[in-house]
C-alpha cells in the first residue's frame, strides 16, 4: 500500500509545483512570499522580496528595486542609494519516480532498515527546485542624486518598472 501511495503522490506533487504561478508583487503573507520592509533609521530602510519556485531571480531583484522606490516616496524622500544588496537562492530537491530504492527510501522494519525485495525496482530522479530571496538596504535622500553612488530617482524607478510589476489577481 505504501508503494501505491507513492505512485499516486509523486505525480500529484510534481503537478502542484508545475501549476503554481510566480509570486505576484504583494506584501508577504503567512507563507512569507512577497515583499517586506523595515525602517532602520529615519533615512535607512531594509527591503526584501521572497518568491516561490516559479519566480525568477530577475523578477525578485526587480521587485526589491520597485519596493525600495515605494518606501522612499512613502518616507517623503525623492531618491535612494543602495548601500548593500544580496540575492539568496534556496534549493530543495523533489524526488520523482516510483517503486522502492533501498538507499534513497529504505523501508523501516522495527528498529532496523531493510533493503526490500526488489532493490532495482523503479526509476528515480531528484529535480532541483529553486526559490530566490533578494534584500537591499537603502539610504533615502532629498535633492540632487549623489555622484558615483548606486543611486536612483524613486519616481523614475516607479515609472520605468511599473509596467513590469505583476499584482495579485482580484478574487
Amino acid at each position: 500500500m505504501l508503494t501505491l501511495k507513492r505512485l499516486l503522490f509523486m505525480p500529484l506533487a510534481a503537478l502542484l509545483v508545475a501549476c503554481t504561478t510566480p509570486t505576484p508583487y504583494q506584501p508577504a503573507g503567512e507563507a512569507g512570499r512577497g515583499f517586506a520592509d523595515a525602517t532602520i533609521a529615519a533615512d535607512r530602510h531594509r527591503v526584501s522580496f521572497k518568491g516561490n519556485s516559479r519566480t525568477t531571480r530577475e523578477t525578485v531583484e526587480l521587485y526589491v528595486l520597485y519596493r525600495a522606490a515605494e518606501v522612499t516616496l512613502d518616507s517623503g524622500a525623492e531618491g535612494f542609494v543602495i548601500v548593500d544588496r544580496d540575492t539568496e537562492v534556496h534549493t530543495t530537491y523533489v524526488g520523482t519516480g516510483f517503486g522502492h530504492h533501498p538507499r534513497l527510501f529504505p523501508r523501516r522494519h522495527g528498529a532496523r532498515f531493510h533493503a526490500g525485495l526488489f532493490p532495482t525496482f523503479g526509476t528515480y530522479d531528484a529535480v532541483p527546485v529553486r526559490r530566490y530571496e533578494a534584500f537591499a538596504e537603502i539610504r533615502t535622500f532629498q535633492g540632487p542624486r549623489p555622484v558615483g553612488d548606486d543611486s536612483y530617482d524613486a519616481r523614475e524607478v516607479i515609472a520605468s518598472l511599473g509596467p513590469k510589476i505583476t499584482l495579485p489577481e482580484e478574487e
